[in-house]
Formats: C-alpha cells, sequence, structure tokens
C-alpha cells in the first residue's frame, strides 16, 4: 500500500470540484453555502 498525504488528498479533492461535470453546479453550491435560495436572488435582482 502507499500513504495519502494531506497536500495529495486536497490536490485530488480540487481537481474532483472542478472537473467539468461538477463545475457548472458550483454556483448554486456556493448560494447554497451562502443561504442564498435561487428565489431570494431572483427577487433581489441577482440572477439574470
Amino acid at each position: 500500500m502507499f500513504e495519502v498525504t494531506l497536500g495529495g488528498a486536497l490536490l485530488a479533492g480540487l481537481m474532483s470540484f472542478l472537473s467539468p461535470c461538477i463545475l457548472p453546479m458550483v454556483p448554486f453550491y456556493l448560494g447554497y453555502l451562502a443561504g442564498t435560495g435561487a428565489r431570494q436572488a431572483e427577487a433581489t435582482g441577482a440572477a439574470p
């Protein structure tokens, strides 16, 4: 077996987060973390 370093784990997590199939969901994820829903963003005019 091989050892997994902290840097290696962080790099693998970052690469999986920025993969092409996940990248379009990042704005929704960040909005969820910020506590802003899509309806609230539309009501304030933040969304087109």
